[in-house]
């Protein structure tokens, strides 16, 4: 991600499943970013950059028009707010949706994406997701006050509504994400550079949901 911010590259399909796992035998766990098949690498900023919609990793202003360079990159910085939401909070967002296999005796795969919708459509009316994480933050023990605000900080400037509250540059969203250590936690080192030490109840849903796998990247686009 920091890479893409100081090169000019709109990833533009952050999600849970372009997010790989992989056992490391110094820093225990290490996430890399995968997928380039929808990225962009800028080299005309006067160009239209068109960014896929993946529900419902996708900001509320997306559309189909195609985004100048600064407002491609709030797209991204959305879906990376949405990302780090579902990282910290699976297992609770687990806990509070249904599962229709479980609910109809159905055998359909209830996915990441079928289960983060149902629990974005449940969130009370008028009540945007940063006062949803706010709450949630508030809720979990063990954690330092200023590792807290930290965190409400990152969400404020990645899940704002409008646009122009949100970060143009991963590099001052690294001292909020990057070195804190939360008491019986486990390390989870990304290309960000760090989840900021998750515990191990908020962590133990990461390594179940995404196994050690590699996958091919996809080549970029260019503009």
């Amino acid at each position: 991600m920091e890479a893409d911010s100081r090169l000019d590259v709109i990833h533009g399909d952050l999600k849970p499943a372009n997010v790989l796992i992989f056992r490391h035998d110094e820093e225990g766990f290490v996430a890399k970013v995968a997928d380039f098949g929808y990225s962009t690498l800028v080299v005309r900023p006067d160009r239209p950059i068109y960014v896929p919609k993946t529900a419902p990793w996708y900001a509320p202003e997306h559309h189909h028009r195609g985004f100048l360079l600064q407002d491609a990159k709030k797209l991204d910085f959305f879906s990376l707010g949405l990302l780090f939401l579902w990282l910290l909070f699976e297992p609770k967002i687990r806990v509070q949706t249904k599962d229709p296999e479980i609910e109809s005796g159905s055998s359909a795969k209830f996915t990441v994406e079928m289960r983060m919708i149902q629990w974005l459509e449940h969130q009370p009316p008028g009540q945007d997701l940063i006062t949803c994480v706010t709450q949630m933050l508030h809720e979990v023990s063990g954690i330092l006050i200023q590792q807290r605000d930290d965190l409400i900080q990152f969400f404020n400037k990645t899940l704002a509504m409008d646009p122009a509250d949100r970060a143009l540059d991963i590099r001052g969203l690294l001292p909020l994400i990057g070195d804190q250590k939360l008491p019986y936690a486990l390390s989870l080192h990304t290309t960000f550079p760090s989840l900021a030490m998750l515990t191990v109840e908020l962590y133990e849903g990461i390594v179940s949901s995404y196994p050690p796998k590699t996958t091919r990247l996809k080549s970029t686009t260019m503009l």
